[in-house]
């Protein structure tokens, strides 16, 4: 095992089961990868990022942050011994308390300091890499890491139950928290057009909230880890029309629901918003649309119908081959040595 005997505790504002976020599933994928290679792992979930503090207190190990806030509050040393996970939107200045706003402003110099005495900090996208530099950090690409997420494979295989040209409906699924910028509206619509141009039936499944429409089918419901693994394979495309809010610090840092769709051969259409493009690879790993109007879907439509099945075989073994969460172990290993 290649990481017998190190201790981690690892910090995050999510773990699952109570909480389910992009964080959260970061967080256990890298648990269990590194736990798979004999690492002793402390998971410290907490509310606000002062009490990491006393959490490290007498912890003898290394530390990852799965949000890199902790570290502004931790002591030099600790700090040294830290790695950071970076997606993008905490970067941000922004916030609706005009008070947290000001602070995180002037602040600002300060976090970047922190992040430079890091042991090393984990960019989960290109995006979040330049973002980070363009906000005043100065990047030392021997700390400073692009590692895109990964997933957990175990023992994945590629199917695929319908081909497109060959089903009566067209069955999408959008598992994107229900918060402005993931724009579900946005998705809906686009699932409402699809509907019209293809004259097919279009079924969309969500998770919780309390959408309508009169032109297709939608299922809102709160989904299990296991239900959610059958509806991505069951689905046609996966949808994730998340909009930049960067002014008001939003964005998508990579998104991770493309990585999981197509680990079962289902392929993502989505914006090119923050780190989207690196998790959807246009017209090879899934679509990037620049925008929802009938022209633009008709045009993917007639593209969709030609190569889906290339797609899908495509964003399958892309994913296979480039975001397995066994790649974990080598990654810390290669910091820790």
């Amino acid at each position: 095992m290649l990481l017998h005997g190190k201790n981690v505790l690892l910090t995050t504002p999510e773990y699952p089961p109570h909480q389910l976020g992009g964080i959260a599933t970061l967080s256990k994928t890298i648990v269990d990868a590194l736990e798979a290679e004999g690492c002793t792992v402390t998971i410290f979930v907490w509310r606000k990022p002062q009490e990491v503090n006393q959490a490290i207190k007498n912890f003898q190990g290394h530390l990852i942050h799965a949000h890199y806030w902790p570290s502004l509050w931790i002591a030099s040393k600790d700090k040294k011994r830290s790695i950071n996970i970076i997606h993008g939107a905490e970067l941000l200045t922004y916030s609706k308390n005009p008070l947290i706003h000001f602070i995180k402003k002037r602040t600002k110099k300060y976090s970047n300091r922190a992040l430079e005495q890091a042991c090393a900090n984990i960019f989960i996208s290109q995006f979040s890499l330049d973002k980070a530099e363009q906000l005043g950090m100065k990047i030392n690409y021997s700390r400073d890491i692009l590692f895109p997420n990964r997933i957990d494979l175990t023992d994945v295989k590629m199917t695929k139950a319908s081909s497109l040209k060959d089903s009566d409906e067209i069955k999408l699924c959008c598992f994107a928290r229900d918060v402005p910028h993931k724009n579900i509206q946005g998705t809906i619509y686009f699932s409402e057009l699809l509907a019209d141009i293809s004259k097919k039936k279009v079924s969309l499944r969500l998770g919780p909230g309390q959408y309508r429409s009169t032109k297709i089918e939608i299922n809102c419901e709160v989904v299990k880890n296991e239900q959610r693994d059958q509806i991505y394979k069951d689905s046609h495309f996966n949808c994730i029309f998340s909009l930049d809010q960067s002014h008001i610090g939003n964005v998508e840092g990579f998104g991770l629901t493309p990585l999981e769709a197509a680990k079962h051969s289902t392929p993502s259409i989505g914006f090119a918003s923050g780190g989207l493009t690196e998790s959807i690879h246009e017209q090879k790993t899934g679509w990037i649309l620049k925008s929802i109007n009938r022209d633009s879907v008709e045009k993917w439509y007639r593209e969709a119908m030609i190569h889906y099945d290339d797609i899908a075989a495509n964003c399958f073994k892309h994913t296979i081959n480039n975001h397995s969460s066994s790649d974990y172990a080598n990654l810390f290993l290669g910091l820790w040595s």
